[in-house]
């Protein structure tokens, strides 16, 4: 019975690894998306921000556990005055997205949602929450669209 708790204890660990590998992996591509946008300060030393940026999941929605491969999270830095972005995850690829022009970010996220035969209930709930997003983007602070 030990060694059968044991194996799964170091399942658990070796399993929490991995996710956290891919996940500041993933925190890395979004600190290099975040300089490129000026939002972060461009240094060498990325892994000093690792603790100020965020990744999660826009919504939780019917087919969570038969999601096929496309996920949507909301992510940015963590401060009051910062743009949220979007995260959109196809199989093993990734792909950050400023969610300034709406109508085209909507417009693929329904393609991508479509493709992967979600209910038209979970695609509405994806829309309102990248509508939120805008807006509040668009209350962010109005002098850093101008910078």
């Amino acid at each position: 019975m030990k060694i059968k708790n044991i194996i799964a204890i170091l399942i658990l660990f070796v399993g929490a690894e991995s996710a956290f590998a891919q996940n500041k992996e993933l925190k890395f591509k979004l600190i290099n998306f975040l300089m490129g946008k000026g939002e972060l300060s461009k240094t060498e030393d990325k892994s000093k921000f690792l603790d100020d940026v965020f990744i999660v999941r826009l919504v939780r929605d019917e087919h969570d556990k038969n999601r096929n491969n496309i996920c949507l999270y909301r992510c940015g830095i963590q401060a009051s005055d910062s743009f949220y972005y979007l995260l959109l995850k196809k199989g093993d690829k990734y792909e950050i997205i400023d969610v300034k022009e709406l109508d085209k970010v909507l417009a693929n996220v329904i393609d991508a949602l479509k493709k992967s035969k979600r209910s038209p209930s979970d695609i509405l709930k994806n829309i309102e929450a990248i509508i939120i997003m805008y807006q509040i983007n668009q209350k962010a602070i109005p002098w850093k669209n101008s910078l």
